[in-house]
């Protein structure tokens, strides 16, 4: 009764509604920034980023709409078959026909989460993600070289929480006989990434130059951020052994994770039924060198 009651006021006067709903702010993306910015209550560093990272971008140029990208543009646009494909049609019943009406599966980096909402939430997730970043590599006097570059996200990759976020490079390598001479970015036993491993993520530390973990409030200093701007390329380096059998080949998985598994035990001991979030692989290359 109570929502027959509330639409039969809004059609009575449906002026009143769109102008409350309809403002130029809500369509900018610096109203994204009022949750998407953070920083310490204590000390003001930024602890989140990404509506600065976005206004810093190549992104960010209102001036040549045919870069400009804004956040609803990645955020609110359906996807289908890994590609942006607005949905024609109206945003309420009666309402004027659109050719790009914005969805709110709001799909970003949190696919276990919204996962577990709808499945159709996940996937719009998952094909977002895996439009963020390319792979290449090459091999040069015994050292191979894997670029990342972030072609789709219009701030850092990855953003947001980014001291949780995985992003990470799983390497292998096999020689002439196919035996693995070289490997990095496995998982151990336990579910956590190996030492040495290639991340892209921030880390934060405390007043003595530890890393905090989970207790970010005790964030004083960034003891490292190796994630990649917009529109940029970061090189990762790895000497292969010498007197290898070639020809070599070489696999290369770009590899993401909401959370870590170290983070995902410690929630898990207060709620054991928590399902561990799955590695998803963002993109995959490879190539023989003779």
């Amino acid at each position: 009764m109570g929502r027959w009651f509330s639409e039969k006021l809004i059609n009575s006067n449906p002026d009143v509604h769109k102008k409350s709903y309809s403002k130029e702010l809500y369509k900018e993306s610096k109203y994204c920034a009022s949750c998407h910015d953070e920083f310490h209550p204590q000390n003001g560093i930024k602890i989140v980023s990404t509506f600065k990272e976005w206004e810093k971008s190549p992104y960010n140029n209102p001036k040549d709409k045919s870069k400009h990208k804004s956040c609803i543009d990645c955020h609110m646009t359906y996807l289908q078959d890994g590609k942006f494909a607005p949905l024609k049609g109206t945003s309420t019943d009666g309402g004027v026909l659109k050719d790009d009406v914005k969805v709110h599966y709001f799909a970003g980096s949190n696919h276990f989460l919204s996962g577990l909402r709808d499945k159709e939430h996940e996937e719009q997730t998952l094909q977002l993600l895996r439009t963020s970043a390319k792979l290449d590599m090459d091999i040069k006097e015994g050292v191979l070289e894997v670029g990342v570059k972030n072609v789709g996200a219009g701030h850092h990759l990855p953003t947001g929480v980014a001291d949780f976020r995985e992003l990470w490079l799983d390497v292998e390598v096999k020689d002439k006989k196919g035996a693995v001479i070289f490997s990095s970015g496995k998982l151990k036993k336990d579910g956590n990434i190996e030492d040495g491993s290639r991340l892209f993520q921030k880390v934060f530390g405390d007043e003595n130059g530890e890393p905090v973990g989970l207790l970010f409030w005790k964030y004083k200093t960034l003891l490292s951020d190796t994630r990649i701007p917009a529109g940029e390329r970061r090189a990762e380096k790895f000497e292969l052994p010498k007197d290898v059998l070639y020809p070599l080949q070489v696999s290369i998985k770009l590899n993401f994770r909401i959370y870590p598994q170290w983070a995902t035990d410690a929630v898990k001991k207060l709620f054991p039924t928590l399902s561990n979030p799955n590695v998803v692989e963002l993109m995959k290359i490879e190539k023989e060198f003779k």
